[in-house]
């Protein structure tokens, strides 16, 4: 293009920073100054814990099978009996961890060691420090079992591995509970700082409140910060942050030890505690270099928390690090995680994703459409209901002589997006007969351009070009992170993307529906005939935003030869899509509206993917509109086959 193409001076990133800066509510207590009596504090529990089970696709929880415990003697380690313990958690699928025992207390009728489970991450740095809790507390008398950190994830499914992790670890409790070897009955949760997230979410979906004791060393400065400094849970923060996910703990016993924490986060807590009158169960202590020191002071607090001796000395740390024994491996092997993460996968296959219900009727399928567009709006983070959205605001972009205007749209607060309005006929009248003609002007078709590279890509996109020619206006947006809007998100603003519930497809939706608001509201414009074109994977921006706004009249839809459950190569990403819809189902959103979909997934031997567009067929037919709906496995259609098929079809509906 020889006319200016672009309207920011500022860099995507400086121009979205306040965006992100607003997009998660506050890390304290939610509803500030937050609940100020107990019942209150119940209720927003209460509210609280389904959220966070939803969050981690854990709602409902998986059913409690047998446990299945198997040990494996492992070598003594300085005094200290080491075993490789497994349990099951779902059909097949197994966790795994160690088992630490104390030496025997030399007393024959001596109660049961108390018992401790250890979280801990997954870096080679978080092995060596959690050999060094599961020796320490051990020589302390402790039965520690170290859970093997998950790394299962499906991400299309909402699995991450805190899915599983905090599912294991509730059965570890579990097994502990019911170990003859141990005090099930007394049971309390160390976390080192890779583990502390885990631990979190244990406590917060222990609502029986069975685990008796917390500590959590190293945690405060994950807290002082926001929690995407953690592994996000898609859309948590929405509702709440991990300040208050650890206030659901109360009042039961915590120790939280670490630097740099909020003085906020805090004052949270502790208001929390006064309201159960439990201020000294909670205990803030402050980080320090040496880890050995740390775990002293952790020890004597469980002493006091745990075992229930509250004059308890301060201990020392029984081993110090440069002397602590090793073990051969920390970790499942291959193999057997191999066949773990097989039946897991089986497991989510059949319980989690989504299996399209039989439909028999037309206000049956209507009624899904609108389950459906309710579930993908909370998924994808659109928030508000989109009939309450207001009219998008645009403000010009400068004069340019001829070719596209450019203008900006205000599509939620915070953020702008560039876009090119070539209406039709603009390139043969110049700004005085525009502004003299306005008034007269017929109504003009209008297409919105959705393309992966932005609106200049989308401009010169053939069936664009087709439909100009024929007559149709064109607005093409830079939607969030494409064209001038293609910022390089850096680790937090992705985490916090994730972490609110806002995948960029949802964002790139909510430009989508900005713009088209804004189409709907030009004087020249038909609002009965606006349509929408997705390249690539823009088609599934395409298809949401035409299945969300119902004055659209057609979507013309790339499908990428694939779907989420092929594995969604060339999809955009939206953790938990399957369990609510596949895109044959988005598509179907459309519908009895006209829908052109091209590049549809061949037929596949043993897995025939292109079925799933039987579904799409069968709601356009259902809903008396079959001749509305084309598929086809090529590149694309033909611009001028497809601005005649545009034009007939859109005739007949209009009849």
């Amino acid at each position: 293009m020889n006319h200016r193409s672009r309207l920011f001076d500022t860099p995507p990133n400086e121009r979205l920073a306040p965006y992100f800066r607003n997009l998660a509510p506050s890390w304290g207590i939610l509803g500030n100054p937050g609940p100020t009596t107990k019942a209150a504090w119940i209720q927003r529990r209460a509210e609280l814990r389904p959220r966070i089970l939803r969050a981690l696709s854990l709602d409902p929880l998986p059913e409690r099978i047998p446990l299945a415990v198997t040990e494996e003697p492992g070598a003594d380690v300085a005094d200290l009996s080491f075993s490789r313990i497994a349990w099951q958690i779902l059909p097949k699928a197994y966790a795994r961890g160690w088992l630490v025992m104390p030496p025997p207390s030399g007393e024959e009728e001596a109660r049961p060691p108390t018992a401790v489970i250890l979280s801990y991450g997954a870096g080679m740095d978080e092995r060596s420090t959690a050999l060094a809790w599961m020796v320490g507390l051990a020589r302390q008398g402790y039965a520690v079992l170290a859970p093997d950190p998950a790394r299962f994830s499906y991400p299309e499914a909402g699995i991450s591995p805190l899915t599983l992790g905090t599912w294991s670890m509730l059965r570890a409790f579990e097994l502990l509970h019911a170990h003859p070897s141990v005090d099930g009955d007394r049971v309390g949760v160390v976390a080192t700082a890779g583990g502390a997230q885990q631990a979190l979410y244990l406590l917060a979906i222990d609502d029986k409140e069975r685990i008796r004791a917390t500590s959590l060393p190293a945690v405060l400065p994950g807290l002082a910060e926001a929690s995407v400094a953690w592994q996000p849970v898609p859309g948590l923060i929405q509702w709440t942050g991990s300040p208050e996910i650890l206030g659901l703990a109360s009042p039961r016993a915590v120790e939280l030890r670490g630097d740099g924490v909020a003085e906020g986060v805090v004052a949270d807590l502790r208001a929390l505690y006064r309201i159960w009158g439990q201020e000294d169960r909670l205990a803030i202590g402050d980080g320090t270099s040496d880890p050995s020191v740390e775990r002293a002071a952790t020890y004597q607090w469980l002493e006091r928390e745990l075992r229930g001796n509250r004059s308890a000395a301060e201990l020392a740390s029984p081993i110090p690090d440069a002397e602590m024994p090793t073990l051969p491996e920390i970790g499942a092997s291959d193999d057997q995680a191999g066949q773990d993460e097989a039946a897991i996968l089986e497991w989510v296959q059949k319980r989690l994703l989504v299996q399209p219900p039989p439909l028999e009727s037309k206000g049956s399928r209507r009624a899904w459409q609108e389950r459906l567009r309710t579930d993908l709006s909370e998924l994808l983070g659109l928030g508000v209901p989109l009939t309450a959205l207001a009219p998008a605001l645009a403000e010009a972009g400068g004069d340019q002589a001829e070719g596209p205007r450019l203008l900006t749209l205000t599509s939620e607060p915070e953020v702008d997006i560039a876009c090119a309005w070539l209406p039709a006929g603009a390139s043969a009248v110049d700004a005085e007969n525009e502004q003299r003609t306005k008034a007269a002007v017929a109504l003009r078709p209008a297409v919105l351009a959705l393309h992966p590279d932005g609106k200049e890509a989308a401009l010169v996109l053939p069936w664009v070009q087709g439909l100009k020619q024929a007559g149709w206006s064109v607005l093409a947006p830079d939607v969030r992170f494409r064209g001038e809007m293609a910022a390089d998100p850096s680790s937090t603003m992705q985490a916090a993307m994730e972490a609110a519930g806002r995948p960029e497809v949802g964002m790139a939706t909510t430009d989508a529906l900005a713009a088209l608001r804004w189409l709907f509201g030009q004087a020249d414009v038909d609002p009965g005939r606006v349509v929408i074109i997705g390249v690539d994977d823009q088609g599934v921006t395409a298809l949401l935003a035409g299945g969300f706004d119902e004055r659209v009249a057609g979507v013309v839809a790339d499908c990428s030869d694939t779907t989420y459950r092929d594995g969604g190569e060339g999809l955009p990403e939206v953790p938990g899509i399957l369990r609510y819809a596949d895109v044959p189902q988005i598509a179907s959103l459309v519908a009895p509206r006209l829908l052109w979909l091209y590049r549809v997934p061949e037929e596949r031997v043993g897995f025939a993917s292109r079925r799933y567009y039987d579904w799409t067929r069968r709601m356009h037919q259902a809903l008396g509109e079959d001749e509305s709906l084309k598929m086809s496995t090529g590149a694309g259609p033909d611009p001028a086959g497809l601005a005649e098929w545009l034009e007939r079809r859109l005739k007949k509906l209009k009849r």
